[in-house]
């Protein structure tokens, strides 16, 4: 079952990016809804902070939260940590949506230079083919 994305992206500029495919509607909690179940707690559809944008044809790449977990940093426009990455998923999607809010940035980076790219090899390799390489400190 794949979630409400698209309805979401079209509600709020909140849920303006998503990384659930394309056409994703709820259609399966209509279904239930339909067959006689009741739908309760829909605010705590998963969610991922982090995932690719502005690249065509990745946009919503989820990138895994294992990388923050093995030392990737989220960072602002000025390269400044503002979030603790290990936090709980609503607690650092909060965090950067009030970034973005205040700053009026599109978005933030995520700094994955402490990772060994050897141990995420779809994630370095779906940026790689993205055009995105890594950069020197």
């Amino acid at each position: 079952m794949h979630g409400g994305g698209s309805l979401r992206r079209r509600a709020a500029a909140l849920w303006a990016r998503t990384t659930n495919p394309p056409g994703s509607l709820g259609s399966g909690m209509l279904l239930a809804h339909r067959a006689g179940a009741q739908l309760a707690d829909l605010e705590f559809l998963q969610f991922h902070p982090t995932a690719v944008i502005g690249v065509p044809g990745r946009e919503g790449f989820l990138v895994t939260e294992a990388i923050r977990g093995e030392g990737a940093t989220l960072l602002d426009a000025h390269g400044e940590r503002f979030v603790d990455e290990l936090a709980p998923r609503d607690e650092v999607s909060r965090a950067i949506n009030e970034l973005l809010e205040r700053t009026g940035e599109r978005s933030v980076s995520l700094d994955m230079r402490a990772v060994d790219p050897a141990m995420f090899p779809n994630v370095v390799g779906a940026l790689a083919e993205a055009g995105w390489t890594s950069r020197a400190s």
